[in-house]
């Protein structure tokens, strides 16, 4: 699929998984949404298919980039334990279309913590390829503690494997890996989608490609001597 705005085409595949289902509400929440253009999954359908929505950037210098009032991008931290608290405070509305989760942190631990009256259509949330995927690993949570360093050092979020269980054990269905990110469906969609369902083993083994296990090794030793937890 072709960018729009997306780093990787991940906007051109919820535009067609969008085109497959139907009645999806018009409504976008994005976390990591840089200056509301860049690199941003959703800025697509913001900007050319008339859907509304809220978008949150911690990097405060990236919300000043922006001067378009008609952007709702708000300087925010994102963590476990505001990510229900932020959805009510901007009047996130339980169904809604996309959510697209991009924090280079606790991704896992936020998606894990928000509540499930909130039922996205699609997700997109990014995992941390730099993990092999023998068993379902995610880092301790840092929450704000969380720093550049460990990020480049690819000390954060979660292998492929579990994600995937993750957004399974949350009535989603996974349906593409684009580069650090899984996009899901959620499971009462799927029939309309065509998308075929598979098990979090299945979808590994399909994913976890020659080109990620190459890109893995250059980056096997920022994650050595590191503290997980296996699931």
């Amino acid at each position: 699929m072709n960018d729009v705005y997306s780093q990787n085409g991940e906007d051109g595949v919820i535009e067609e998984l969008l085109n497959r289902i139907k009645d999806v509400p018009k409504y976008f929440v994005e976390f990591g949404g840089w200056d509301g253009f860049h690199c941003s999954n959703v800025a697509n359908l913001r900007e050319n298919k008339g859907w509304d929505g809220v978008m949150f950037e911690l990097d405060g210098n990236k919300v000043l980039e922006n001067t378009n009032p008609n952007i709702k991008l708000y300087d925010q931290a994102i963590t476990s334990k505001n990510i229900n608290s932020i959805f009510k405070k901007y009047k996130v509305p339980f169904n809604f279309g996309v959510l697209s989760i991009d924090i280079d942190g606790d991704d896992y631990y936020v998606w894990q913590k928000l509540k499930k009256e909130y039922r996205p259509a699609i997700v997109v949330i990014e995992y941390n390829f730099a993990l092999s995927n023998d068993v379902p690993m995610v880092y301790e949570e840092q929450g704000l503690s969380q720093t550049k360093e460990n990020v480049h050092n690819n000390y954060f979020n979660c292998n492929l494997f579990a994600m995937v269980e993750l957004g399974i054990s949350k009535q989603y269905t996974p349906v593409e890996v684009i580069n650090c990110n899984i996009i899901f469906i959620r499971n009462d969609l799927v029939k309309q989608s065509g998308i075929k369902k598979l098990s979090a083993k299945e979808f590994i083994k399909k994913y976890d490609t020659k080109e990620l296990s190459e890109m893995r090794a250059i980056k096997t030793d920022n994650v050595k001597n590191k503290t997980w937890l296996h699931l």
